[in-house]
């Protein structure tokens, strides 16, 4: 079907969760689309970004009745509402990378100028796009469609994250690691085994919820005990497990010591060979058992053994360097409106927040 695509606003969760077979079938049929792009992940996320008073501000192009592009934007709010809103993906803790989907993907960059476009008319003052891949279409396709008189496109690099490539299976990726990181590995696992500790993995069709309400002990022991965790941080995690479980999209890996599990980690997987690191967790009395690292190095050796081609451990943390193989580059992109009433109402936004982590500060 040919012409301009139509564009509609999403701007409710309802208007969300009805997307959400049509974006599901984009999803599946995008190579660039992660397992963050999935319906299954963004909604459980969008839910927990509006309790931080985010807003959906999300772009769907179609064409005729097909879902043919989407752009995951959310909007939020200065504590006055006069100076506008900064849009960016949703977010809640350190969110990872989501893409601009379009279909066909040969008309990706037709797709984000309609969607640009179209976000040119709404009220904002500022687009963040905190962690972007160097060839990302929102790094790309989507920062060229601003390079327009009005706006300033930045693109600043971002942190390096880590990542683990090139290894034909498990044991070849050990092989890839320096001596002192392999004899590491050794002595860790030796501790685990020699503590009674067992490593197991579950998907696919199971009862998921004793995994969540382990996961939700783990946490609550662990130092990522924080109110806002245990409450909103929980309900977004056990959404994903209820809806990327049972299909084999996200991986249940856990430490298991005696009758109880002591340590959590969450691994994503997407049909292009990538997987990705999620979320981690475990309970400080199982430190003897060094159970983050043996489960770092248990769901990457068997990533690469189901033919994974990268492993992304989202992560540019100094302690997750002798486990990696290489890191990619990010780019940290703004987009600022640069009219002389935005720039006012920007300097004014940002002047707000300045004078509100000082009083903040001051009164701690």
């Amino acid at each position: 079907m040919t012409g301009k695509p139509r564009i509609e606003v999403i701007d409710r969760l309802d208007g969300l969760d009805s997307l959400s077979p049509a974006l599901e079938e984009l999803a599946r049929s995008n190579r660039r689309a992660r397992a963050f792009d999935r319906p299954g992940f963004l909604l459980p996320l969008a839910r927990a970004a509006m309790t931080e008073g985010r807003k959906p501000m999300c772009l769907a192009a179609w064409r005729g009745q097909d879902l043919c592009g989407f752009a995951p934007i959310f909007a939020r709010r200065s504590v006055r509402a006069l100076f506008g809103c900064r849009l960016g993906p949703p977010r809640f803790g350190e969110t990872p990378q989501f893409s601009l989907l379009a279909a066909p993907e040969d008309a990706t960059d037709e797709i984000a100028a309609a969607l640009a476009h179209h976000l040119r008319k709404l009220p904002w003052l500022e687009q963040r796009f905190p962690l972007e891949s160097t060839d990302s279409v929102f790094a790309s396709a989507w920062a060229d469609s601003f390079a327009t008189p009005g706006f300033s496109v930045r693109r600043a690099p971002g942190p390096m994250l880590h990542v683990a490539s090139g290894a034909k299976s498990g044991d070849d990726y050990l092989r890839m690691l320096s001596g002192k990181a392999r004899n590491r590995i050794r002595r860790y696992r030796r501790r685990l085994d020699e503590g009674g500790g067992e490593i197991e993995m579950l998907t696919g069709p199971i009862d998921v919820e004793p995994c969540i309400d382990d996961l939700r002990e783990i946490v609550r022991r662990s130092w990522k005990a924080t109110a806002r965790m245990q409450s909103a941080g929980m309900r977004l995690l056990a959404g994903q497990i209820r809806n990327l479980v049972p299909d084999g999209t996200m991986r249940l890996w856990f430490v298991r010591a005696g009758n109880r599990r002591v340590a959590v980690n969450l691994e994503l997987k997407d049909g292009a060979g990538r997987r990705s690191g999620y979320f981690s967790a475990q309970d400080p009395a199982a430190n003897k058992l060094y159970p983050g690292l043996n489960l770092v190095v248990a769901i990457v050796q068997q990533a690469f053994d189901d033919g994974a081609r990268q492993i992304d451990y989202w992560n540019a943390r100094d302690y997750v360097k002798p486990m990696a193989t290489g890191q990619r580059e990010t780019i940290a992109l703004s987009i600022t409106r640069t009219d002389a009433i935005s720039r006012l109402r920007l300097a004014a936004w940002r002047r707000l927040r300045r004078n509100g982590t000082r009083e903040s500060d001051a009164s701690t």
